[in-house]
């Protein structure tokens, strides 16, 4: 009897790593498609996202429509919020908001500048002083807080007072809240200044809005 031949002929084991190589091949191929569906999906998502998104250059500027003001000599430039009513005195480049109400935002009314009589001074919600010397009427009061840019690239620096006494004539009465805004260009300087009496409205918000738009 013959002897039973062990392991596998030539022929059989080339069989067995071509079917090993043919398997191997076709993992790696659909291993490597899974990997590029799954980047393509990432991309999508991502550009899909960026695409959702709103780009800046489409985000309206709030006071684009605002009443823009400019003094009888053009010292200065600045844009008034819908609903304010400011005053100015005869011959001078100064803004007035004698209540807080004629600095209170209503949608779609055109701010308003009117000629303004003498007026006691007490404490002023909003006041607008020029000059092109670098000295001004009512100079900055207090303690420098922060500074900030105007929309054309021009620094203002803000200056908070606390009134800590009634004052013995005309002023300010005592907790009064004063806020203090210096704009300058060479020697044009522009002062405004908002008073917050004890049971006045804090409109600083606004206001800074306000004075970025100032132009010198």
């Amino acid at each position: 009897m013959r002897k039973s031949q062990q392991g596998f002929t030539v022929v059989e084991g080339l069989l067995i790593v071509l079917i090993l190589s043919v398997l191997g091949f076709a993992g790696y191929y659909v291993m490597t498609q899974n990997k590029k569906d799954k980047t393509a999906d990432a991309t999508s998502t991502i550009e899909k996202s960026k695409d959702s998104s709103t780009p800046a250059s489409s985000v309206k500027d709030e006071t684009e429509d605002w009443y823009e003001y400019q003094p009888a000599n053009k010292e200065y430039t600045i844009k008034l919020p819908d609903g304010w009513e400011l005053q100015y005195g005869e011959n001078t480049t100064s803004l007035y908001g004698f209540s807080y109400e004629s600095i209170t935002y209503v949608a779609g009314e055109k701010a308003k500048v009117t000629l303004v009589g003498g007026r006691d001074w007490g404490a002023i919600p909003f006041l607008l002083n020029y000059s092109a010397t670098g000295s001004v009427v009512f100079d900055v009061v207090g303690t420098k807080q922060s500074s900030f840019k105007t929309n054309s690239g021009l620094t203002v620096d803000k200056y908070y007072n606390l009134v800590t006494s009634d004052p013995e004539t005309m002023g300010p009465p005592k907790d009064t809240k004063q806020y203090s805004y210096e704009v300058k260009k060479g020697t044009s300087v522009v002062v405004v200044q908002h008073d917050i009496v004890p049971d006045g409205t804090d409109q600083t918000a606004i206001i800074e809005k306000v004075i970025k738009t100032i132009i010198l």
